[in-house]
């Protein structure tokens, strides 16, 4: 039978379609069934990956200030106006509680205060003569000392009853009781020259004390607030001739 051109034609493209499968089927059949003369590598490869790690961090810590208490700030200087340093202070309050300091090397100290009302200042150094201040008001918040100095003259301050002399050996124990009675007691020492202990004194009038290497000193009693006193003291081997 003799084939029209067209019909040809449509042969023709039909046995190309048939070749051009049968090629993509050849392409694709070692990928959907392997193939032994193949390389598994063309393959992708799924790798399981480990789920990213979870790191708690603890919040940031707060800190907290606490707002600084009242405080008073004290300057000591001498009468030329120089810093006075090692000095002690004693704030007193009127119910007899106290408050502690000592000047630095500038004449300066801070002290924090939380009792309200009024106070009385005692000053001491071994170098100067005592000083007091009765009324003081700490919510100024500034106060300024002057001592004065004399060459065989010091003082000291007894915040508990009891104390000692600078540069004297030996303990003292000033009493003021409830029947407002003064004597005074001390210990390894003499009192004006070895009298039966205790000895009966008065405010502001000297009590000769010898300590156990025979060095003698005469020591007033300035004041008393509750147990703490005010001691001056005047050292005999400094005087002047």
């Amino acid at each position: 039978m003799k084939l029209t051109e067209p019909r040809a034609r449509i042969i023709a493209a039909v046995i190309t379609g048939i070749f051009a499968l049968a090629a993509a089927y050849m392409a694709i059949a070692p990928y959907l069934f392997g193939s032994p003369n193949r390389s598994s590598s063309l393959l992708p490869t799924l790798t399981a990956t480990a789920p990213p790690t979870l790191t708690a961090t603890a919040p940031p810590k707060l800190t907290v200030t606490a707002l600084s208490s009242p405080h008073v700030n004290i300057l000591i200087l001498d009468e030329r106006g120089n810093p006075v340093e090692s000095a002690n202070i004693l704030l007193i309050a009127k119910n007899t509680t106290y408050l502690e300091g000592e000047t630095g090397s500038d004449g300066k100290t801070v002290i924090p205060y939380s009792t309200k009302g009024l106070f009385t200042v005692f000053c001491a150094h071994k170098e100067f003569s005592a000083y007091m201040k009765r009324d003081f008001d700490p919510s100024n918040g500034f106060l300024l000392i002057q001592l004065s100095r004399l060459s065989n003259v010091g003082s000291c301050i007894f915040p508990d009853s009891s104390g000692s002399i600078p540069n004297l050996e030996g303990w003292l124990n000033p009493i003021l009781d409830s029947s407002q009675r003064l004597y005074l007691y001390a210990t390894n020492m003499a009192i004006n020259g070895g009298q039966h202990q205790p000895v009966d004194f008065k405010m502001n009038e000297p009590v000769e004390i010898t300590d156990r290497n025979g060095k003698t000193v005469l020591v007033k009693f300035i004041e008393v607030i509750g147990r703490s006193w005010l001691v001056e003291f005047e050292d005999e081997g400094k005087k002047n001739p």
